[in-house]
């Protein structure tokens, strides 16, 4: 079958145009959803400057974690609390860590790895694992 060159010039430009917004959907924030199913049930290691953070998403809501390099830095290496989705946010607030203060984030999956982004242009990387 023989297409003419009209017709091949709007199905390359259909093509392109596809990719452009599969790419832009790509590199955009998750959607709430996106973000609950990633984390639900899993453990997810947050990259700082003193090694990995591993948070631990249950799928109930809850979250616990266990940190020696945190427990230097504010002399508790355990601490739980729970964690929710608003909007197109993963958030979380912690009994002790971050004085108790709910923290939302916004977040990009590449792979297993979770980009955030938080208030005050805070942001970081992230590896998600299977528990």
């Amino acid at each position: 079958m023989r297409f003419n060159s009209r017709f091949r010039s709007c199905l390359i430009i259909s093509a392109v145009m596809m990719c452009a917004t599969i790419g832009l959907a790509a590199a955009g924030d998750m959607a709430g959803a996106d973000i609950k199913k990633a984390v639900s049930g899993k453990t997810v290691h947050v990259t700082t400057s003193m090694g990995s953070l591993p948070i631990t998403y249950h799928s109930n809501g809850t979250m616990k974690s266990n940190s020696n390099s945190i427990a230097r830095l504010t002399g508790v290496g355990k601490d739980k609390g729970r964690w929710w989705i608003s909007g197109h946010k993963l958030c979380q607030k912690w009994k002790t860590w971050l004085k108790g203060e709910a923290h939302c984030v916004s977040v990009q999956r590449k792979g297993d790895k979770l980009m955030w982004t938080g208030t005050g242009g805070r942001s970081g990387t992230a590896r998600i694992s299977s528990n």
